[in-house]
């Protein structure tokens, strides 16, 4: 996923349930770009409430709420 999201272009954005993700993921892209030798812009954020959703059986909720932000980026090269 990583490797793939290098190769789709210099900003790259991302969208996490579990909040503790955010700064996980973006380390290991920033770790993975410099090995390329790349710098991209990296933008990943936390959707307030989906993972609730999802871990208490709300399915739709969670779906909905993730649409919503993937919908809002679009200035992104890949999301």
């Amino acid at each position: 996923m990583i490797g793939e999201a290098l190769s789709r272009g210099p900003c790259i954005g991302g969208l996490a349930t579990f909040e503790p993700t955010v700064p996980s993921l973006t380390s290991e892209l920033e770790a993975a770009a410099q090995a390329r030798g790349l710098s991209p812009e990296i933008d990943i954020r936390h959707i307030p409430g989906a993972l609730d959703a999802l871990e208490d059986g709300r399915r739709p909720e969670h779906d909905g709420l993730i649409a919503v932000a993937a919908d809002d980026k679009t200035d992104v090269d890949v999301l």
